[in-house]
């Protein structure tokens, strides 16, 4: 059942909180404007009245219950903004008013990737995955879209991706499918040691959700990406998500491959990756 937007009075009283927050007691609301995308949430563009200028955020808003998605990508967006390899909305805060819970970022005027920045994010991106954790996982769950995403720490590749990614996402499609699913599931996990004989990764910070609705260019053209699914994992899962929907320039990936090459057999694991990406209900 959809919940109906915020109304003018929660976004007045969001500002109060945002004032605290930020120490800017003259901040004042002035508008609000709601956007197209948000697949799981709803998403507003704040201008707020500010001295010297007026200032504009980024407003998420989804069901009370649903805070830890939103906590969760706050924490993802900060991990990502320490690295400084690649540009994200500054994370600004996140909370629960009324029957809403609420995450504010930065605002950044973006428009669709283009060639340029797809060379610049390629560059990102490789500069990003020279991160290393200790482990395969995150030091806590998240989702991916309106799903939610394990990151349970794992010392081994192939076991994270296997119990971690692949067996949530065949048991979830189990229940929505039809027929035989479940025992082809059980099949391919037997198979994934086999396919995923001799690799071993290192446990790159990844995006985590990177498709080309979740990437766009500044006027001045630097690449910022956003609605991050961020964990340490093989940093193929990254590419292989890239690959999956299409809207990346093949320079994105020549950009990357000329700082960071991809090992022999990346192209045969892209299929099995995907796989997760595309899980359903997303």
């Amino acid at each position: 059942m959809a919940v109906a937007a915020p109304d003018d009075a929660w976004f007045e009283a969001l500002v109060v909180r945002l004032a605290v927050e930020l120490a800017q007691p003259d901040l004042r609301h002035r508008a609000h404007h709601r956007l197209g995308g948000g697949d799981t949430a709803q998403v507003f563009r704040l201008l707020c009245a500010a001295t010297p200028a007026d200032a504009h955020w980024l407003v998420k808003v989804m069901p009370e219950p649903q805070l830890d998605a939103l906590t969760g990508e706050l924490a993802g967006l900060a991990a990502l903004a320490r690295t400084q390899a690649v540009r994200v909305p500054a994370p600004v805060c996140a909370g629960v008013w009324g029957q809403y819970a609420y995450m504010v970022l930065e605002w950044i005027d973006l428009k669709p990737l283009d060639r340029p920045g797809a060379v610049r994010l390629g560059q990102a991106m490789a500069r990003l995955h020279a991160v290393e954790g200790p482990a395969f996982g995150y030091r806590r769950d998240n989702h991916l879209g309106a799903n939610p995403q394990l990151n349970g720490w794992c010392d081994d590749w192939t076991e994270f991706f296997v119990r971690r990614r692949l067996a949530p996402q065949l048991r979830m499609a189990a229940t929505q499918l039809a027929g035989d699913g479940g025992e082809k599931g059980e099949a391919l996990i037997e198979r994934v040691p086999g396919l995923l004989a001799g690799h071993r990764p290192a446990p790159s910070l990844l995006h985590g959700d990177l498709w080309s609705g979740n990437v766009g260019v500044t006027p001045s053209g630097e690449p910022v990406v956003f609605d991050p699914a961020v964990h340490f994992g093989d940093r193929e899962c990254d590419l292989a998500m890239a690959a999956l929907f299409g809207g990346f320039d093949p320079e994105f990936f020549s950009a990357y491959e000329t700082l960071h090459p991809l090992p022999p057999g990346h192209l045969h694991r892209r299929d099995l990756y995907q796989l997760y990406h595309g899980r359903p209900n997303r």
